[in-house]
């Protein structure tokens, strides 16, 4: 018991006799005011740290939802897809005046759209025995887009029911020969027209479907209205199929497509 009492005074002895150094205890109460700030700034770092590190995460998991519930936005495969109308073949077989070919592509270039064209050729030989012959050969050109109706949920999805838009031109060269005028006084002579050439504008409403039959291949169907810009018709001389068009007397055609495709 005396050995207690005798060590609890000497340290009360000890603090009394440091107190009474000058300064000490200034020191020793900045110490634990600078240990405080130390300890104050590391809790504050640490908070910071971890509210950045939570906004991250509720930031990439919003993101996530957002590309989930919203497929416009997030960038399809950027693929080109080439075609060729097997229609045109089949149906020049069958008729002997026209003779056509044609060939597409697209670019999936933004979720629900693609750019689109179509490039073909076209032969015509008419022979109406006793009344006039026909020739001619020309090309035509389409771009524009197509906008698929329904949203594309998966990446590499390139199924598509679209509607379009197209702006088109062709150029023909064209000679109506061996052109019939009866005549009771002259009698009935043969006119022989000079070649000639014309170049069509018109706008392409489009509809259709487009589906992949494998990995690279796919098929599929399209309807055209097609509305003339500029009228052939009043020129002296004109064509009677408008390539890529149809009938030069009509301000408006029906056309379709039926093609496969090869994917890149």
């Amino acid at each position: 018991m005396f050995r207690k009492i005798s060590g609890l005074f000497i340290i009360i002895c000890s603090l009394s006799i440091l107190a009474t150094v000058p300064g000490y205890a200034q020191k020793l109460s900045k110490a634990f005011k600078d240990s405080t700030r130390i300890k104050e700034r590391q809790y504050r770092l640490e908070a910071k740290q971890s509210v950045d590190s939570f906004k991250r995460v509720r930031k990439i998991k919003n993101d996530s939802i957002f590309k989930k519930n919203n497929p416009d936005t997030i960038p399809f495969r950027r693929n080109v897809r080439l075609g060729i109308d097997i229609s045109k073949p089949i149906t020049s077989f069958f008729n002997h005046e026209k003779k056509e070919i044609e060939f597409s592509g697209d670019y999936h270039f933004r979720s629900r759209f693609f750019l689109s064209a179509e490039l073909g050729f076209q032969l015509a030989d008419i022979n109406k025995t006793g009344y006039y012959s026909y020739h001619s050969v020309g090309e035509y050109l389409r771009a524009g887009f197509d906008y698929s109706i329904f949203r594309l949920e998966k990446k590499n999805d390139a199924n598509i029911v679209y509607i379009g838009l197209r702006l088109a031109g062709a150029n023909v060269q064209y000679q109506p020969s061996g052109i019939q005028i009866p005549s009771s006084y002259f009698g009935n002579t043969t006119a022989l027209l000079p070649p000639a050439s014309g170049r069509e504008f018109w706008l392409e409403f489009v509809a259709g479907i487009k589906v992949d039959i494998s990995k690279h291949l796919g098929m599929g169907w399209t309807l055209r209205l097609a509305s003339s810009l500029n009228d052939l018709t009043k020129k002296d001389t004109y064509p009677i199929y408008i390539p890529g068009f149809g009938d030069s007397n009509s301000s408006q055609n029906f056309t379709y497509n039926y093609s496969i495709f090869y994917s890149f």
